[in-house]
């Protein structure tokens, strides 16, 4: 009888499994469709017609992966990716501390602390829009304020806007003042949840300020940091309007992200076709960046159990 009950249980316990699996992709179910159809689609879709020649939005020619050659063979894109690595590096360089920053001040008990993170919180608030339009007006030659205190405290600055290092600098402030406050709310969240118990152990232990931080607040950081560099960094790589509106991917492309150049090539020109091998080779690189980034945490989760 005893050599027998093994037998008779694994029956009725992998039956319970299967069942509850398919009981929870049965759940899962809608929110699959509905990323499949929100996501999944249109790259499909995007693959399709990056294998064709097209006049507008109709297919002409099928020329299999040339429009991929074409755009890796083309001095442009290459352009267009050292700039879009340029912005995405300094623009996560200065975001994320500065976000650690602004979190770590918010989470004090100060006066006006309400106040005081609305403001701090306040661009991220704005779209990418209205904060490219802003930032056109405050970096304008003729009469915005910052070439005005430029001048005043005596640095050579000339249009801003009409070199390539200051026209990817400008872009890059914008869009750091723009997105450190996404930053500032995942850390503010996570600073909140530490316990106060373990700040007071450190001090006891003689910890200083630095030590407290160093040893109880990064370790609980880190997680939420990588979600937020992992968050900025497809925002970055992504950008469209940002750069559309405040610099229009000049001068001479200098700040012609990937993104740009797939809506002026779809938009502007409608050259479909290749506008869809790029957006699909972006998407690769989504994937790659992501792909990577999890598997730091993974590795970060693995050696700290």
């Amino acid at each position: 009888m005893s050599s027998q009950s093994p037998a008779l249980t694994r029956p009725s316990e992998s039956a319970q499994d299967r069942s509850e699996r398919h009981l929870a992709w049965l759940f899962l179910s809608p929110a699959l469709l509905l990323v499949a159809g929100i996501s999944a689609l249109p790259v499909a879709q995007a693959l399709f017609y990056s294998t064709f020649r097209t006049a507008y939005l109709e297919r002409t020619s099928f020329v299999g992966f040339l429009q991929y050659t074409e755009a890796l063979s083309d001095p442009r894109f290459l352009q267009n990716v050292v700039s879009t690595t340029a912005f995405t590096f300094w623009s996560l360089v200065f975001a994320i501390p500065l976000g650690t920053v602004a979190a770590i001040v918010l989470n004090q008990p100060i006066r006006f602390g309400v106040a005081f993170r609305t403001m701090l919180l306040l661009p991220w608030m704005m779209s990418q829009l209205v904060t490219g339009l802003l930032w056109s007006w405050l970096v304008n030659a003729l009469d915005g304020p910052v070439p005005y205190l430029l001048d005043v405290i005596g640095i050579a600055h000339g249009d801003l806007l009409s070199s390539r290092i200051g026209a990817m600098a400008v872009l890059v402030t914008a869009n750091v003042w723009h997105s450190y406050g996404f930053v500032t709310v995942l850390l503010l969240g996570a600073l909140q949840t530490i316990p106060r118990e373990l700040y007071e152990a450190a001090e006891c232990d003689g910890a200083g300020a630095w030590q407290c931080f160093r040893w109880v607040t990064l370790p609980f950081l880190f997680q939420p940091l990588m979600v937020a560099a992992i968050m900025q960094t497809l925002n970055d790589v992504n950008a469209v309007v940002l750069p559309l509106v405040l610099t229009g991917g000049g001068p001479f492309n200098a700040t012609e992200v990937l993104g740009l150049r797939v809506y002026k090539e779809a938009f502007e020109q409608w050259h479909i076709g290749p506008a869809a091998a790029v957006s699909f080779m972006m998407f690769i690189i989504n994937m790659v960046i992501s792909i990577g980034y999890i598997r730091l945490l993974k590795r970060r989760a693995g050696d700290s159990q």
